[in-house]
């Protein structure tokens, strides 16, 4: 696994998506081509970044003091539900705008649109790895989720031929069945993962 290809992915899809959309959609991604992405390798790194602070740190309720200390066995089910999560999400995310985006003149196609979903996810992703830092993470990773949404707003033209004209319809349709996709999974797979044993009571910090 190249570390340093993984920082540069990472770096580029959070400060210059645009050079790295306009590379990698040139592409033309097959499964094939998909699977050997470091998808996985960089989703896991980044859940067990974020496993390692929130023991250390704990869980930090946004703009409080009150912080949750899950134990160990809550925290490694939570690394595993992270990754599991995060690559069904994005098949069924990137199947979900090829979709969208074909009714709007767009191309269904359901690799792009996985790609799509992967880059657009770093800032969010960079967000989570510090997200449990104290006081000015949980900020950084609401920072970094608004700017992944404002990724998905721009990202259909590039990867799926969406029209300007029509990225905002695209876009606001996409949002609404994604809520009720999110809410699916959550009620579905995302129950496997959820903890056996009660949190530490919160604490002020």
């Amino acid at each position: 696994m190249n570390t340093g290809y993984l920082v540069e992915l990472i770096k580029k899809g959070t400060l210059n998506p645009d050079e790295l959309w306009k590379e990698e959609s040139a592409k033309g991604y097959t499964i094939v081509n998909l699977i050997k992405f470091p998808i996985l390798p960089l989703i896991t790194i980044v859940s067990l970044i974020a496993a390692v602070a929130t023991l250390i740190f704990g869980y930090r309720v946004p703009f409080t003091n009150i912080a949750f200390h899950p134990s160990v066995s809550d925290t490694l089910l939570g690394f595993i539900g992270t990754i599991v999560m995060f690559i069904i999400g994005i098949v069924v995310y990137g199947w979900l705008s090829a979709y969208i985006a074909s009714l709007f003149g767009g191309n269904r196609d359901i690799n792009s649109g996985v790609l799509m979903m992967f880059l657009i996810s770093m800032p969010s992703l960079l967000g989570k790895a510090l997200g449990p830092l104290p006081y000015i993470g949980p900020l950084i990773a609401i920072v970094l989720s608004i700017y992944s949404l404002v990724l998905l707003y721009r990202a259909p033209v590039h990867f799926l031929g969406i029209a300007q004209e029509n990225k905002t319809k695209q876009f606001i349709l996409f949002i609404i069945a994604g809520i009720v996709v999110s809410f699916l999974l959550a009620l579905t797979i995302g129950t496997l993962f959820q903890p056996t044993v009660p949190a530490t009571m919160p604490t002020m910090q």
